[in-house]
């Protein structure tokens, strides 16, 4: 944890490990993390409650793709008065609004297409609800929904098998869905790759290489 109260010998090293590709993977920090350091890598924020001023709010998610990386915001809030009134208008409005802003970048470069067949998306489709249902049993004793923890919506599945003929790495699954587990996209990765014979491919090519060595 990182706060003002924070043992400085600590801080430095959170500091130290977090500049580079570190072993710190999950970070709970207020204001204080984010005063004059660019941490490597960060590609997701959580924010528990609001701060008062929207400059806050924009500074502490500024800590977020630094490197020019997508990345994502999630905002962990009560709707009640009670919990609000203290909160600039502004914030508020742009929290509660529902408008999604896609952008594209003309100059991207062009994605990878591969067919699938309609019986072999039902068939993601299947593999992907069982596996959401055992990420959900394992995270059934935690306190916020586990569909927060592995990002694995019923949305999102839903978006994922629309869109499995683009999918071929798990960078593609973390960079074009919200999930947040890295072994969450490896293993949404293997199920599609699986189901349209990938694996197959790749063990073919890497027995094919072996026998030319």
């Amino acid at each position: 944890m990182f706060h003002s109260k924070t043992n400085e010998k600590v801080k430095e090293k959170i500091r130290n490990d977090m500049t580079v590709d570190g072993d710190i993977r999950i970070l709970i920090c207020t204001n204080a993390a984010g005063m004059g350091v660019n941490f490597f890598g960060v590609h997701n924020i959580i924010h528990f409650n609001l701060p008062r001023l929207i400059d806050t709010f924009v500074q502490q998610m500024g800590r977020a793709g630094r490197d020019g990386e997508f990345s994502n915001e999630l905002i962990l809030y009560r709707n009640h008065k009670s919990h609000l009134k203290k909160v600039e208008n502004d914030l508020i409005r742009m929290v509660k609004d529902d408008i999604i802003n896609d952008t594209e970048s003309d100059s991207s470069e062009e994605v990878m297409h591969r067919y699938v067949s309609d019986s072999e998306r039902q068939l993601i489709n299947q593999k992907l609800m069982s596996y959401k249902y055992t990420l959900n049993s394992a995270g059934s004793g935690f306190i916020v929904d586990s569909n927060v923890v592995h990002g694995l919506t019923y949305e999102v599945v839903t978006n994922i098998v629309a869109n499995c003929n683009t999918i071929f790495t798990c960078e593609d699954v973390m960079c074009k869905f919200p999930i947040w587990s890295f072994q969450t996209a490896v293993d949404i990765c293997d199920i599609i790759c699986d189901v349209l014979g990938d694996m197959d491919m790749y063990n073919l090519l890497e027995d094919t290489e072996e026998d030319s060595n």
